[in-house]
C-alpha cells in the first residue's frame, strides 16, 4: 500500500483515530511519519491528541519537578509515563485536560469488578428493606431480605 501523504513510497506506519464512533485510518511511509513528528509512540500520542503542543502565542513554562521522584514535566512529555503516585498531583494541571480529551471524562465510568456491582445492588436493596420495614410492609420486606441473601450467597 502506498503512503497517503506522498503517494510515492510504501506505507509502513498505520495511524488509527476514533472520533464520534468513526474510525479513521491513515497509512504513511517512514519519511512522511517522521516529517509529521512521529518518531516514537509518545510522538504519535502528541500527533493524535496534541499532548506536547503549546497553545499558539504562549511561552514554554518552567519545568515542574515531582517532590517524590524528581521527575520533570519534560521527562513526562518524552516518555509518556509518570514516575510515582505523587506525579499525578504534581502534574494534575497538565494531565486533566489530556485525560479529558482522550476519555471525554475525568472519572472512570467503565466496568467494575463483579463483587462491587453486587455490593452496590445489595446496598440499594438494604435501603429498600429499611423503607419497607418502616412502612410495616413485612411481605415486601421478606422478599427483599430473601433477595439480599441470594445475592450475598453468590458473592461468598
Amino acid at each position: 500500500m502506498k503512503c497517503e501523504a506522498c503517494n510515492k513510497h510504501e506505507a509502513s506506519v498505520q495511524v488509527k483515530q476514533v472520533a464520534d464512533g468513526m474510525v479513521k485510518e491513515v497509512y504513511l511511509c517512514a519519511g512522511c511519519a517522521e516529517k509529521s513528528g512521529m518518531k516514537s509512540p509518545a510522538a504519535m500520542a502528541d500527533f493524535l491528541f496534541g499532548v506536547g503542543s503549546l497553545p499558539s502565542g504562549s511561552a514554554p513554562k518552567a519545568s515542574k519537578s515531582c517532590p517524590g521522584c524528581h521527575m520533570r514535566s519534560s521527562d513526562f512529555q518524552k516518555n509518556s509515563r509518570l514516575g510515582c503516585a505523587q506525579c499525578y498531583d504534581t502534574f494534575s494541571d497538565e494531565l486533566t485536560p489530556m485525560v479529558e480529551s482522550m476519555h471525554r471524562a475525568q472519572r472512570h465510568t467503565g466496568k467494575a469488578p463483579a463483587r462491587e456491582a453486587v455490593r452496590a445492588e445489595v446496598d440499594g436493596l438494604q435501603a429498600k428493606l429499611q423503607r419497607a420495614v418502616q412502612q410495616q410492609d413485612f411481605e415486601s420486606a421478606a422478599e427483599i431480605r430473601d433477595e439480599i441473601q441470594a445475592l450475598e450467597s453468590h458473592v461468598s
